[in-house]
């Protein structure tokens, strides 16, 4: 069944998250492109079971982006492309 657990802290701020798991006081779930030194990934034998897959959007406004936010926003799915996910893609927001 696992470890048990409860959520003790929450941050919208990954360096702030990563802190607290370095520092020895905390684990999360991030990919593992955002693991720093002083961080390890914790499997079966830590008690912890496998963790799903995630899906990953690049929610972009209906209206036109400048050049240079186009640019970044392919730059950025580019770039999480390389990482070994699939379907990454910038999406219009949806009207409200």
């Amino acid at each position: 069944m696992g470890r048990q657990y409860r959520i003790a802290y929450q941050a919208r701020n990954h360096a702030v998250i990563a802190s607290t798991v370095i520092a020895g006081l905390a684990v999360t779930a991030i990919a593992e492109s955002g693991l720093r030194p002083g961080m390890r990934t914790l499997g079966p034998d830590e008690g912890f079971g496998e963790l799903g897959t995630s899906d990953i959007l690049l929610l972009k406004p209906q209206t036109a982006l400048s050049s240079a936010a186009e640019i970044l926003s392919q730059h950025i799915c580019d770039s999480l492309a390389t990482l070994g996910t699939n379907g990454i893609q910038a999406y219009n927001e949806a009207a409200e």
